[in-house]
């Protein structure tokens, strides 16, 4: 096969392992997108949905990973992949291949992995989706991906179909699992707040409705404090022109206070009032509260050596 033909063949034909609904959303898209699709599950009824939509449903593991070039894993965890890693022939049916675990796993997961399946004359990229499964394929759905950039960059364009805002975020296997991670306890963070706002307005007798359009401008603000943060992580410019941490921790303790007298837990709020009260206990209760992100990050950094 020459290289163009390989090149070719890179970004048309690719196999899917494991069709739960993140697995089955990016087996149905490549195939919408006219891809060559090889599909492989351990329950047969989600595979033969596949099947009417065009996917080719192989018997084994080794059989579908030997039918393409590259192999996206949906499967659930690390241990569920090295399962199906064990079986009759797929460690044969590696050589020369891709595999795109898109997992949940951790750093050291993700290298272990990696370190076996290169053992085995195969490549190896680790993904993390930052997206649900209704997502796949959506304009600006993104896939963050490490390993090496040859490899991503090689099967960048099949990739693409699945996640076209996708992104390299690092040449070791092990890099994709905290930057997913970070995101998503970003998300979630929000998420956690908002569902701890709703059961306050409920207390008072108002609802949803009362913020439905509020909401996204006020997530907007919350992308500009992000961005003030880190360019002040960059500066090095803690001063608390805006407010300050000790300000910060003692409004919000008060609106706790008050959110308690209504009978409800403000989890979230809670959490992020603790935070800044660790910061004070560091000496930076006059400083902007990125001057706590500053000394998070250096303590991380001072226990990583």
């Amino acid at each position: 096969m020459t290289k163009v033909q390989q090149s070719s063949e890179s970004n048309t034909s690719v196999t899917v392992l494991g069709l739960g609904a993140i697995g089955a959303a990016v087996a149905r898209t490549l195939a919408s997108a006219g891809k060559t699709v090889t599909v492989w599950n351990r329950s047969a009824d989600k595979a033969q949905a596949l099947a009417e939509a065009g996917a080719t449903v192989a018997a084994t593991p080794a059989e579908a990973i030997a039918a393409s070039p590259i192999t996206v894993v949906c499967l659930w965890d690390y241990q569920s992949t090295d399962d199906i890693f064990q079986q009759d022939g797929v460690a044969e049916a590696l050589r020369g291949k891709v595999i795109a675990q898109l997992c949940t796993g951790s750093s050291e997961e993700a290298t272990r992995q990696a370190n076996w399946v290169e053992a085995r004359g195969a490549s190896f990229l680790a993904g993390g989706v930052m997206c649900f499964p209704r997502a796949i394929g959506a304009e600006d759905t993104r896939i963050l991906y490490s390993g090496d950039p040859a490899v991503f960059q090689q099967h960048a364009d099949l990739l693409s179909v699945i996640a076209p805002a996708q992104k390299h975020v690092g040449n070791r296997a092990g890099d994709a699992a905290p930057v997913y991670l970070a995101l998503w306890t970003f998300y979630f963070s929000g998420l956690g707040g908002f569902l701890d706002g709703l059961s306050l307005l409920a207390a008072y007798d108002l609802t949803k409705d009362n913020i439905r359009e509020l909401v996204a401008p006020m997530a907007a603000k919350l992308v500009d404090g992000v961005q003030d943060l880190v360019t002040r992580l960059d500066s090095g410019n803690f001063v608390g022109d805006q407010t300050n941490i000790s300000s910060m921790a003692s409004g919000l303790s008060f609106s706790c206070d008050q959110i308690r007298e209504k009978g409800i837990q403000p989890r979230m709020l809670d959490s992020f009032v603790e935070l800044l009260k660790a910061a004070e206990d560091l000496g930076r209760g006059q400083e902007d509260v990125a001057a706590a992100a500053d000394s998070f990050v250096s303590q991380a950094a001072s226990a990583r050596v």
